[in-house]
């Protein structure tokens, strides 16, 4: 049985079309994916490629930015903010936050530190906005994480596998200073200027994080191209959606991954 969500349907049939076969567990959330003697448990959209340790680095912004600053690659930094009504907080949350807004010039995104696909995630100006927004994400029991707003016309995505950059797009913001595709930004190609720096920043992000199969967000920044965030579960739902050359090339990505997850031989 294979799901009714189109970009997992789509995974789905680029597995089946290398041997894969899926037996559902939980309707529209876990399958047992089969080839041969070997099977996994398949959660979502995710293949189970990388470690547990380096995905978990990955879904935290803050940890993110410290494993790339350690490593000498560029990333716009995101400092980590712990709810304060953790048993682990030890320092006040919202006065870390305010001496980091006026570090980066009372111009700050705040998020949280967790979050995906744009989910609460708010530029502020203002100290008042900046403690408003903070104590809604404390309020939903999140950690929240900060960081200079970096302008910027393009947000580029890399989708990297074994080290090596398999698809790359951009994306340009329209009415939001997001460039989130469920927001209404357009995609977009590659200044071929760029690639060369664009796809070895994304080969050193995630070889830093230690993922084998991840998109990684680059900005273009004054500061030159700096690594927004580096994600361990790749998601192209919005980037095929309606476009049949995109779902071609979702669909070979997601063919040499199930390759990779099983050792298939050539």
């Amino acid at each position: 049985m294979t799901a009714v969500r189109p970009y997992l349907s789509l995974i789905q049939r680029a597995g089946a079309s290398v041997g894969v076969s899926f037996r559902e567990i939980e309707a529209g959330q876990i399958y047992s994916a089969s080839y041969e003697d070997k099977q996994f448990a398949m959660y979502n959209v995710d293949l189970g490629l990388n470690d547990s340790s380096s995905f978990l680095i990955a879904k935290s912004k803050a940890s993110t930015h410290s494993v790339l600053a350690s490593a000498g690659i560029p990333s716009v930094e995101h400092r980590f903010l712990l709810n304060p009504n953790s048993k682990y907080s030890s320092e006040d949350a919202f006065r870390k936050a305010e001496r980091l807004f006026e570090q980066y010039g009372s111009d700050a995104v705040v998020k949280r530190d967790d979050g995906a696909q744009g989910e609460n995630v708010f530029r502020v100006t203002s100290l008042g906005e900046l403690r408003e927004r903070l104590a809604r994400l404390f309020s939903l029991e999140l950690n929240a994480a900060i960081s200079p707003y970096r302008s910027s016309e393009l947000e580029y995505r890399v989708v990297v596998l074994n080290d090596e950059v398999r698809l790359a797009f951009s994306k340009s913001r329209t009415s939001s200073w997001k460039h989130n595709l469920s927001g209404g930004a357009s995609v977009g190609g590659i200044e071929p200027s760029l690639e060369d720096a664009l796809f070895k920043l994304a080969a050193d992000a995630a070889n830093a994080v230690g993922l084998a199969f991840c998109s990684v967000d680059i900005l273009n920044t004054s500061e030159g191209l700096q690594v927004l965030e580096v994600n361990g579960t790749v998601f192209l739902s919005e980037f095929i959606k309606g476009n049949a050359e995109r779902e071609k090339r979702a669909f070979r990505l997601f063919q040499d991954a199930f390759r990779t997850k099983f050792r298939m031989r050539d």
